[in-house]
């Protein structure tokens, strides 16, 4: 089980690329998005837990203008139809990659 933050932190880099022990992904991202305002690069492909809610929790926090890298790949549990990933997009305006999407229903393709 992962601990998310619960005050300020320096943390810059998290991957967690494939790892099964994610539980909560939403408050996870709620957590990092509140606490780590300078994270620069964020790794959940294949996060089971995280949905739209979690997505939002990153466009709406202060770190999102920090976030330069970001992989939501095979995150099946977000529901892009909920305008989640376009309101990431317009708040993350240095992201220079976006992981691979694979988010039902709608793929998105990069």
């Amino acid at each position: 089980m992962l601990l998310a933050p619960s005050r300020s932190c320096s943390l810059t880099h998290l991957c967690l690329a494939s790892c099964g022990g994610v539980r909560g992904g939403d408050d996870l991202c709620a957590a990092l998005s509140q606490h780590c305002a300078g994270l620069a690069s964020l790794d959940l492909w294949r996060c089971a837990t995280l949905t739209a809610r979690g997505v939002a929790e990153l466009a709406g926090g202060a770190g999102a203008q920090a976030l330069r890298e970001l992989d939501l790949g095979w995150c099946a549990g977000v529901d892009a139809t909920t305008g989640c990933i376009d309101r990431l997009a317009q708040r993350c305006n240095n992201m220079e990659r976006w992981g691979g999407f694979k988010i039902s229903p709608i793929n998105i393709e990069t």
